[in-house]
């Protein structure tokens, strides 16, 4: 493939007048970036021949590549960015009707009431992590020093601290914080720099990177949404002077999202699932920010992923995980930097085999920590296909070093995430010198059980055969719950199977149930726990007490199930999760008709259930809660059913086992097979409660109304 040596990168700004513009000097073409004041609004590709350019000529080139981002943020529909989906958003953007384009004047000049007003200084810790580049750093520095507005603190992160050039070059920036951090790794280097910060947004550069004095102002503008917990910006070439940084930005995608502001929620990741969630289609870690309860939630970065461990994806992996936990991330393209590529062909050549290592070890962290099979689908499916595909249309004078070498960077992933996670198996952690605890001193660092542990402990007799219900059933609720630090959570009809301690065993846990006798159940004697007798729709305690709220097997028990709801996201205090479990459309007794003459009458067992409903549609439980659930997993598939049917059955004990052992290798196999997006007749549900939101009053109604679940 035959590339120019030379791009020349040029601004050009509409908001000033336009002058016509010569052939770049030295240069195959320009690469021409359209600006209104700061805003970005979008970039044409000019070859050398086609200058000069007179003013009609910039103004036509600049309409065709500007119109989108001028519609989107001058009309209310019509011009929002598709999502990186298979499927795109059930359509609310609808095409603006004519009058709205009729009536639009002077959309440029209007482009600046979307920018707020610039505060001084925004609460905003910017860290740096570097390694032997004291030149690169010293330029980044000096552009973070003309930030407008200014951040609370810059921090520098050093990853090789036995050489004093990068504390030299600190210590011209008066105010700049130098950290050493001898542990090589990216994600090490990030880990320490959150841990030394202070400000309420946690914001990352690279020392290769050239921030546009109104980055900050971009920052602070997305993290205005309170349901936005971290955010990535436009990254724009620094400069093209090489066949090395061309390829990168034009052939490979470089860091560039685009010009319009895109919302990656639970749509994007719930869509994609089943195939792996493209993450690394948010941003790029040269330019991202986080809310700093973001890190006592889910934690730090993976100090297995990233540079100088695995190679890189170590913010897509935390992406990843922010979705996961029901977080919504936005792209602003107004929070701009530049990046200065790989210039020589070797550093292209590793940065492209490093990418691919760190791609595929992040598909194995991804799938060990959430067990979603989409990771596994593109590592052995997706991934393999489109080398395939590349390689039949691939010639003799293309570069098969780089296609070997990324092929090679996906097999060494395999190797550096095994290399990474075995010695981990076996000790407590990885840092014995990063203490969680200084990222939120109020909430310390406690999550959930392991699976393994958390099964161990099933209440019911028979795992495998009677329990098997409940094993699937706890193995769901697990795939949705959080592994965030938690303090104290409210356990809402949790009766005597205190599945709530099981699962987040050092934790203060209050179960409150309408039965005064569940009191002594040996569940609520564990060290912990406290019971209290009282009404779902009516919980004796003050706005926004818990961290988290529990309801397994509740909703269908309580005739008023919306009051239920929102008396739990009134005691949930705002960035804390409920979990729920419930019946679903599916869910019927028997499962199958020929069950019938072996099974009690579905209304003798309502009765004896205490049940006032079936169970409910995703879209009805939603509706309960007013905004789409974070994660779900169902459980209780067609197969296993048959061992729930033949517990509940009229069938004499012994001929109970008997069914057992006949269906047993049908059962075990269908919960084998299970997969949280599978078919079945009951789902755990997570939501995170939003910032903003879902405040209610406590509702006057009778105090008899029941609230337990003992099944």
């Amino acid at each position: 493939m035959s590339v120019p040596d030379r791009w020349e990168v040029i601004q050009v700004k509409l908001h000033e007048p336009l002058r016509p513009m010569r052939a770049p000097g030295n240069a195959a073409s320009a690469y021409l970036v359209f600006w209104w004041n700061d805003i970005p609004l979008g970039h044409a590709l000019a070859h050398a021949g086609e200058f000069p350019f007179n003013e009609a000529d910039i103004q036509r080139r600049a309409l065709r590549a500007i119109a989108p981002a001028v519609g989107y943020y001058s009309l209310e529909h019509g011009f929002r960015p598709p999502l990186p989906v298979r499927r795109q958003r059930p359509s609310d953007d609808f095409p603006p009707p004519l009058e709205s384009l009729a009536a639009l004047s002077q959309p440029l000049k209007n482009l600046i009431t979307k920018v707020p007003a610039a505060h001084s200084q925004v609460p905003v810790s910017v860290i740096v992590c570097t390694r032997r580049r004291p030149e690169k750093l010293k330029r980044c520095l000096a552009a973070l020093r003309e930030l407008d507005p200014s951040p609370a603190e810059i921090i520098v992160v050093d990853n090789s601290p036995e050489e004093r050039r990068t504390l030299n070059v600190v210590e011209e920036f008066t105010g700049v914080v130098y950290r050493p951090e001898p542990a090589l790794g990216l994600s090490r280097a990030r880990n320490s720099g959150i841990l030394r910060s202070s400000g309420e947004i946690v914001a990352f550069t690279d020392d290769d990177v050239l921030v546009h004095p109104r980055w900050l102002l971009g920052v602070w503008q997305a993290f205005s949404q309170d349901t936005v917990f971290g955010v990535a910006g436009l990254v724009l070439p620094a400069e093209l002077e090489t066949e090395s940084q061309i390829r990168f930005e034009m052939d490979f995608g470089g860091f560039n999202r685009g010009y319009r502001p895109i919302t990656f929620d639970s749509f994007f990741f719930n869509s994609m699932l089943d195939r792996g969630v493209p993450v690394w289609r948010i941003g790029a870690g040269a330019n991202m920010a986080f809310r700093r309860n973001v890190f006592s939630q889910i934690g730090l970065f993976d100090e297995r992923l990233g540079a100088g461990a695995s190679g890189c994806s170590e913010d897509s992996e935390f992406w990843y995980r922010m979705l996961a936990a029901g977080m919504s991330i936005a792209y602003q393209p107004r929070a701009v930097v530049w990046h200065s590529h790989r210039v020589d062909r070797d550093a292209f050549r590793s940065q492209m085999r490093q990418y691919m290592r760190g791609h595929v070890a992040a598909l194995l962290v991804q799938f060990e920590k959430h067990r979603h099979f989409g990771n596994i689908r593109r590592l052995f499916t997706t991934i393999p296909y489109a080398y395939y595909r590349r390689l039949r249309r691939m010639r003799l004078n293309d570069d098969w070093s780089s296609f070997f070498g990324e092929v090679l960077g996906c097999a060494s992933g395999f190797i550096a995430y095994f290399r990474q996670s075995l010695p981990s198996a076996f000790t407590s952690s990885s840092r014995s010198n990063l203490d969680p605890k200084s990222i939120s001193p109020a909430m310390p660092h406690r999550h959930k059980r392991p699976l393994a542990d958390f099964l161990s402990d099933n209440p019911f007799p028979g795992p495998y055969t009677q329990g098997l219900f409940y094993r699937e059933k706890m193995r769901a609720i697990h795939r949705v719950a959080p592994d965030a630090p938690v303090v104290e959570i409210l356990e809402v009809g949790g009766g005597r199977s205190g599945l709530t301690s099981l699962l987040y065993p050092n934790v203060r846990v209050i179960n409150i149930d309408l039965n005064a006798e569940y009191a002594s159940a040996p569940c609520n004697q564990r060290p912990g726990v406290r019971f209290v007798c009282g009404d779902a729709t009516d919980l004796p305690f003050e706005d926004e007490s818990f961290d988290a709220v529990t309801m397994f097997d509740l909703l269908e028990h309580v005739p008023d199930d919306r009051q239920a709801m929102r008396e739990a996201f009134r005691v949930l205090r705002p960035g804390g999760f409920l979990l729920v479990s419930t019946p679903n459309e599916n869910w019927r007794f028997p499962y199958y008709r020929f069950m019938r003459a072996y099974c009690p009458p579905e209304e003798d067992l309502f009765a004896e259930w205490g049940h006032v409903r079936r169970g409910y549609s995703r879209t009805e439980v939603e509706k309960l809660v007013g905004f789409p659930a974070s994660s779900t997993a169902s459980f209780i598939n067609p197969l296993t059913v048959l061992c729930h049917d033949v517990g509940f059955s009229n069938l004499s004990r012994r001929r109970r086992q008997l069914c057992w052992a006949m269906l047993g290798p049908i059962t075990l196999a269908g919960y084998a097979f299970h997969r949280a997006g599978t078919k079945g007749t009951e789902t755990a549900y997570a939501w995170i409660k939003p910032r903003v939101g879902h405040r209610s009053e406590k509702s006057q109604i009778t105090p008899n109304r029941p609230a337990q679940a003992s099944r």
